[in-house]
């Protein structure tokens, strides 16, 4: 799960047998200035309900620094509730809405409105999920297995190289393999 995924999170849901949440998301309700008597809306944060078909078999999630937002979501729940072994390198930290405000000369800012916390409480901002199998590219990987399929492009359309990164999910998969997630 890689870049900002177009799918639902339904997909969690065939993955457990019980209810997953989403990380806790904090977004500060400002009534006073100099962050004087801050409360957080906390009404945000997703419950998933399971359903079948259940998916049984070995599961990994390829990820990077590109996974940001809505995947760090999903993310999160995969680490959290361990639907899955996570294959390649941390999310980007950056989860949460945006704000944007702009400026005279058309110039616009953005910064992010809400505080994201782990399952566990600890900060997800500048952490991101770590994977449980981390795996990098290297030049060499590059030459060795170099592989190109249609998802596997940058926003620009330019080819990007997987093999390094799925490769070590198939065999992941294959050989029942865990990282620390098991």
């Amino acid at each position: 799960m890689r870049g900002y995924p177009r799918l639902s999170p339904v997909f969690l849901q065939h993955l457990t047998d019980t209810p997953v949440q989403s990380a806790q998301w904090l977004v500060p309700v400002v009534t006073r200035p100099d962050r004087e008597g801050w409360t957080y809306d906390t009404g945000g944060r997703w419950t998933l309900q399971p359903l079948a078909p259940r998916l049984k078999g070995r599961i990994a999630f390829v990820t990077d620094g590109s996974a940001i937002s809505y995947a760090e979501s999903c993310m999160g729940i995969v680490e959290h509730y361990k639907l899955g072994e996570i294959v390649g390198g941390p999310t980007a930290g950056t989860n949460g809405n945006i704000n944007p405000f702009t400026l005279p000369g058309g110039f616009t800012i953005f910064w992010t409105g809400m505080k994201v916390l782990k399952h566990d409480g600890s900060r997800h901002h500048g952490v991101g999920i770590q994977p449980t199998v981390p795996v990098s590219r290297t030049i060499a990987g590059v030459r060795a297995g170099a592989r190109r399929g249609p998802r596997a492009r940058h926003r620009g359309g330019e080819p990007l190289s997987i093999a390094p990164l799925y490769s070590p999910a198939r065999d992941v998969v294959r050989s029942g393999v865990r990282g620390s997630s098991s």
